[in-house]
Order: C-alpha cells, then structure tokens, then sequence
C-alpha cells in the first residue's frame, strides 16, 4: 500500500504476520520467473494474483520483485516488493459512467420537483 515502507528485522516481521493474517491467497507464478545473478546477489521478479478472503471473486494481479544476498547459511532475501498490478484506465471510466449516472438522477429529480410545484401552484 502507499507509504508502506518497512525496514529491519522486527518490522518485516510484523508485516508479513499481519498480512499472512488477513490479506487473502497469494499465487506466484513461478515458471514465469525471471531470475538473475552475479556473485553473492540475485534479483528476481515474477507475477501472480491475490485471491481475497472477502470475496472469491476479488481477484486482483500481483507483481513481485526481490533482491537476494548469498550468505554463509544460504540465499536470503535483502529487499521484496509486492505491487498491485491494476489497470486504473477502467477505474477512471467506472468513475466517469457513475458520475454521468448520478448528474441525470439529479437533473431528473429536480425535473420531478419543479412539476409537482408547478402543479400545486395552479391548483
């Protein structure tokens, strides 16, 4: 999410805890990885999706990226980043719909109240 920088251990910790809790079903599509080195660091990124616990219809796209260091015990991630991979452009077109939606409601209804006042004032 914006402003969702975490570093160190315990705050990493507290991270993927919360968001192993209640973000949903993450799916990474591992054959479709790409996977580079040189010497003792890796970087890595593939895509995937998120299936919400909500909703088994909120399914949203998923990119993934990290940077691996190799040390004594192994490979162990330095840095990750998961970002939404969301198209706004449809976002901005259902907002634009709703808004013309809501402006010919309003136009309606005060086409509705000036005949019934117009008619009160005749009678």
């Amino acid at each position: 999410m914006p402003n969702e920088i975490y570093s160190g251990y315990d705050e990493a910790t507290d991270l993927i805890l919360s968001d192993w809790l209640s973000w949903g079903d993450v799916k990474l599509l591992v054959e479709n990885a790409n996977i580079s080195a040189y010497g003792d660091v890796a970087w890595i990124s593939t895509i995937g999706y998120v299936e919400f616990d909500l909703s088994r219809y909120l399914i949203l796209p998923l990119r993934f990226s990290g940077v691996l260091v190799q040390e004594e015990s192994g490979w162990k991630f330095q840095q990750v980043q998961f970002q939404f991979d969301l198209d706004s452009s449809f976002t901005v077109l259902a907002i634009l719909l709703l808004s013309i939606m809501i402006l010919v409601i309003v136009l309606r209804l005060i086409y509705i109240v000036y005949i019934v006042l117009r008619t009160r004032g005749k009678s």
